[in-house]
């Protein structure tokens, strides 16, 4: 997924709604085999909610800040070797008292050998 540029506004409902019926008509003008393509695409947008696309956004910065701290061990040619890991990101909801907490997690493993 691409990072989204900085100072984008949060999408709601009302956007998703919007984008949707473009995506609808926009599909209507492609050949039978990218409007299958398309029709797919529609139907996940229909399914979107303003926090799947929040937590969405939070994933993609999980994943870049996880290929820094990769890139960031530097490990020379020849040098030890390593190996990374990076498992998907999950989220997991508690109900509370005012609403909901999110807590989103993604485990990183990294192991380098002599």
């Amino acid at each position: 997924m691409a990072k989204p540029e900085k100072g984008s506004a949060p999408a709601s409902q009302k956007d998703i709604q919007a984008f949707t019926a473009k995506l609808t008509e926009w599909s209507k003008d492609l050949p039978a085999e990218q409007r299958s393509i398309a029709q797919l695409l529609v139907e996940m947008a229909r399914d979107l909610h303003p926090e799947t696309i929040a937590i969405s956004r939070i994933t993609a910065d999980l994943r870049t800040s996880a290929r820094a701290i990769i890139s960031a061990l530097n490990l020379p040619a020849g040098g030890p070797q390593g190996w990374v890991r990076i498992d998907p990101v999950w989220e997991r909801k508690d109900k509370i008292e005012f609403g909901e907490d999110i807590e989103i997690l993604q485990r990183l493993f990294v192991s380098v050998k002599r």
